[in-house]
């Protein structure tokens, strides 16, 4: 079964070289989706700035509410300062436009794992039921479409995060004018993040939504109706993935959905803290 696997492998990876449109499109797709995202969301932290700002005031005062009494010429000019200090904290308002980058980004890699597979095993329909008849195992063709898919993913992942990561590597170049530097560091997607963890939870997303794919593709009598069930399984993943309700609430989120499971896993490893919680106590109503 195991030479099978390589045998199929093989084959897979031969006819993706040789189908030379559709490699390229595989590559450029992921480009592409990374460029829209730096023009959509470059500069967001500014959209919400005056109310960050007011949100790190008030994460300063949170402490000493009711303890101790406020002066205003003079605690309120050192919050200020410290608020301008503080440039990962956000307020709700920009912390949600902040998870829209990560949720955009966990869509794509959905997007990806499915649209490579839905035709994979509809395609070769034919072929597979008369190799079947003779020696090949069903376990090793689907293991070798899972490594090939898997493969395939690695790639365009890998593309995405470096084009939605190109100002954080750009701004670290000392050689630009200070000028420059600054609008790239403004011009960031993601910042205050581990990027090896954040590439393999998009990896790993991409290939379950392969194995998605794969149940569309085995399931679907044509390549059509594959191609026409990929939006009844993205569309929820949007509606259902977790952004549309607030954000504070998506750690007990409990669904089916990979889109608010893999969010969770982000906002334990990156989100920035969320000061309009922190201020939403009993006590400061």
């Amino acid at each position: 079964w195991l030479r099978q696997v390589g045998v199929v492998l093989r084959r897979n990876l031969a006819i993706a070289r040789a189908d030379t449109n559709n490699a390229i499109f595989q590559l450029v797709q992921p480009m592409i989706i990374g460029v829209l995202m730096l023009l959509a969301f470059a500069w967001y932290t500014r959209d919400f700035y005056g109310e960050d700002i007011l949100s790190r005031m008030g994460y300063e005062f949170t402490p000493r509410w009711g303890q101790e009494t406020i002066s205003a010429s003079e605690d309120v000019p050192e919050a200020k300062l410290k608020a301008f200090g503080q440039p990962n904290l956000l307020s709700e308002s920009s912390g949600n436009r902040r998870a829209a980058v990560f949720f955009l980004l966990i869509a794509s890699c959905i997007w990806f794992g499915v649209i490579n597979a839905c035709r994979e095993i509809v395609d070769e329909r034919a072929v597979l039921k008369r190799e079947v008849k003779s020696t090949l195992l069903i376990p090793s063709y689907l293991l070798a479409k899972v490594a090939f898919l898997a493969w395939v993913c690695l790639k365009q992942v890998t593309l995405l995060l470096l084009v939605v990561a190109l100002p954080n590597l750009l701004s670290g170049w000392h050689a630009l004018p200070d000028g420059l530097r600054s609008a790239l560091v403004a011009a960031e997607l993601v910042t205050q993040i581990a990027w090896l963890p954040l590439f393999g939870l998009l990896w790993l997303t991409a290939v379950c939504a392969s194995w998605i794919g794969l149940a569309i593709s085995a399931l679907s009598p044509t390549q059509r109706v594959a191609l026409t069930a990929v939006p009844l399984v993205i569309i929820p993943q949007l509606l259902l993935g977790g952004l549309i309700r607030p954000m504070k609430e998506i750690d007990r989120a409990q669904s089916f959905m990979l889109t608010p499971r893999v969010l969770a896993k982000l906002s334990e490893r990156g989100l920035p803290n969320d000061l309009a919680t922190a201020l939403n106590r009993p006590e400061i109503v």
